[in-house]
């Protein structure tokens, strides 16, 4: 249900890996993000489009305008 991962250093690999599976951690809503060295996010927004997740926080990593754009469209 909730994950906390705020100041983990988990940066993009760990990202990667964590929504490797998207289904098996479909019950996931609440995801803390925040200070995590993240660059980029296309594995993450795969996972937004099929998990439904309720609260996000992102904020403070290393996301270009380009990745927020994908965020955007997830």
């Amino acid at each position: 249900d909730l994950l906390d991962l705020h100041n983990c250093a988990i940066k993009t690999e760990g990202l990667n890996n964590l929504f490797k599976n998207p289904e098996k951690i479909q019950g996931l809503k609440h995801l803390y993000l925040d200070y995590n060295a993240i660059e980029n996010i296309e594995a993450f927004a795969e996972w937004i489009k099929v998990g439904n997740p309720v609260t996000i926080y992102i904020n403070a990593n290393r996301l270009g305008d380009d990745q927020i754009v994908i965020l955007a469209y997830a």
